[in-house]
């Protein structure tokens, strides 16, 4: 890659990856919200084995691109390949990719302020608010 070239940063991409199946392409994808457009025609191809990240401003569509890749939104336009397997069916590439969400608890310990301690009953709940009291409200819990 010379650093005056002409050409694209997307068709370099593409060039690199010359007989070999790209980690992640996309063609076109678009995602609208009503009348927003929060992805708009992306084309990428990231080659297996680079690293890559998403840098922008505010509103730029970084999250809905990864909501996008992950399965959790579906496009309105276009289409992607994640290791060879089309973004429709995120079951296959998901495990591959670490990209599976373990189930959430119904409430979050954040939310709550209960966390569940060793060496209680189970299902005995403590509550972090009390356990800093029941030390004088200093320090972390055991």
């Amino acid at each position: 890659m010379t650093p005056f070239s002409d050409t694209s940063q997307t068709e370099l991409a593409a060039n690199d990856t010359q007989g070999r199946t790209p980690a992640i392409a996309t063609h076109g994808l678009s995602k609208h919200f009503g009348q927003r457009k929060a992805v708009d025609g992306l084309t990428i191809s990231i080659p297996a084995g680079t690293i890559a990240g998403f840098v922008g401003p505010n509103g730029a569509g970084k999250t809905t691109t990864i909501r996008l890749l992950l399965g959790l939104v579906r496009p309105s336009e276009g289409s992607a390949t994640i290791l060879g397997t089309p973004l429709t069916h995120p079951e296959c590439y998901l495990p591959r990719v670490g990209g599976g969400l373990p189930p959430l608890p119904r409430e979050s310990a954040a939310r709550t302020g209960r966390v569940e301690r060793p060496g209680k009953r189970p299902g005995e709940k403590v509550f972090a608010r009390d356990e800093a009291t029941a030390r004088g409200g200093h320090g972390p819990a055991p």
